[in-house]
């Protein structure tokens, strides 16, 4: 019999603080590596050079991230959702102060972009264990509606991506830019750290997963797990990479780092392009809701994210030349538009996942799945948009390429969510 989820309100108040620090986290990297790590880590390169490096020391994260499914998912699959979810916290939480703390260039030379690179990946790796667990405890303690209490945790995403910009913001405007650069961008990343410390307290008191510990019981945990769910569900694997991918890459090619950075190549002030991000964050938390609760409404996988492709598909053709006309409320505009339908999307893509695998290897799947979407991404940003700048002679010519990619990926995902929902039911039946 399940817990009811009032009894275990610390547990899910720390899996949405996890989920809440995961995207907070991704948004101030991401603002800093845009407009502060290039002048800070990497000031002694070339404009274009130092760039490109600071988005590489960004993505390094997702690099880190299926190693990390392997890892936490193994983990999470042999010895429980809560001492992996711990471990996890741990890990991001270490390296937010240690980036907090890094020198820069100017005081210990290549080091510091090196540091950079590394306690990213780190991070990253802390970061990729986290959101497959957290969901999946979730699912495992509710009876009913379990969309609406699975997108309630993935809530904490919006409230993390919108309010990441506005701390940066804050800090900003009480300090001058020489101050600033020194060490006000640092305050977002030790505030960070602080909330970490608070989710683990929180953390240490969860009650493992009433599924896990059923499964635990009746002798069906597995030698290998992160390695056995390979075996056994490649095709649930490969589908859900593409349903999970272009959430993640519309939110981060779309805006937050790259939007920004298009914004700022094109003069656009500074205080548009944080406004865009806030009010897309704070904006999208009930979207987020509405996908988990179309999916308790009408039983449907392919409902919630066919509705967030289709948007995100019409709204990426335009979304670069609304940023061209440098009208603030058009841009923010665009920017709470578009990740009002990604939300739609991400809202259910945790009940969708948590469905298709078992419960013994539901952390692992869950994570391979999602880590390698989110390695898209890092892909992306890494190679193919520098190569796209290359190729156009500029960020700000290079729109089309980005708005393409977009589009393509949000059409492989409404195609694959329609595979995964014929596909689902059969393999439901034979477990």
């Amino acid at each position: 019999m399940r817990s009811s989820v009032g009894s275990q309100k610390p547990a899910i108040y720390a899996a949405f603080f996890g989920t809440f620090i995961e995207w907070y986290d991704v948004v101030i990297a991401g603002i800093a590596a845009s407009t502060v790590w290039p002048a800070v880590f990497f000031a002694k390169f070339s404009p274009a050079v130092s760039f490109m490096l600071s988005m590489l020391s960004y993505t390094a994260m997702y690099f880190a991230r299926p190693l990390a499914a392997l890892i936490f998912g193994h983990m999470g699959d042999r010895i429980g959702r809560k001492a992996s979810l711990i471990y996890t916290l741990l890990t991001v939480g270490v390296a937010m102060f240690s980036i907090a703390l890094l020198p820069p260039y100017s005081e210990i030379g290549l080091l510091a972009p090196i540091l950079l690179l590394a306690l990213r990946f780190v991070q990253g790796f802390g970061i990729g264990g986290e959101w497959q667990g957290a969901v999946s405890w979730i699912y495992e303690n509710t009876e009913n509606r379990k969309g609406l209490w699975t997108s309630l945790m993935q809530a904490a995403n919006p409230i993390g991506f919108g309010l990441g910009p506005l701390v940066f913001m804050l800090v900003e405007e009480e300090l001058n830019r020489s101050a600033f650069l020194s060490y006000g961008w640092r305050i977002p990343f030790i505030i960070g750290g602080a909330v970490v410390v608070a989710g683990i307290v929180l953390r240490l008191r969860m009650s493992e997963s009433v599924e896990f510990n059923a499964a635990k019981k009746d002798g069906r945990i597995l030698e290998m797990p992160s390695l056995h769910v390979w075996k056994s569900f490649p095709y649930f694997i490969a589908l859900g990479i593409l349903v999970s991918a272009f959430p993640t890459a519309a939110a981060n090619l779309l805006l937050n780092p790259l939007g920004l950075a298009y914004m700022k190549a094109l003069g656009i002030p500074y205080w548009v392009e944080m406004y865009s991000a806030i009010l897309a964050g704070f904006v999208g938390f009930p979207f987020v809701l509405l996908g988990g609760i179309m999916y308790d409404k009408f039983r449907r996988m392919y409902l919630p994210i066919i509705t967030g492709a289709a948007g995100i598909i019409v709204l990426s053709g335009f979304y670069f030349l609304i940023i061209q006309t440098k009208v603030a409320l058009y841009i923010i505009l665009a920017a709470v538009s578009v990740f009002a339908f990604l939300y739609i999307s991400f809202g259910a893509l945790g009940v969708i996942l948590c469905k298709v695998f078992p419960v013994n290897v539901r952390y692992s799947g869950i994570g391979w799945t999602l880590q390698i979407a989110t390695l898209i991404t890092g892909v992306l940003l890494s190679f193919a948009v520098p190569a796209f700048v290359k190729v156009s002679g500029g960020l700000v010519k290079a729109w089309p390429y980005i708005s393409l990619s977009v589009a393509l990926l949000s059409v492989l995902g409404s195609l694959s969510v329609l595979a995964l929902e014929k596909s689902s039911s059969a393999g439901q039946s034979s477990r």
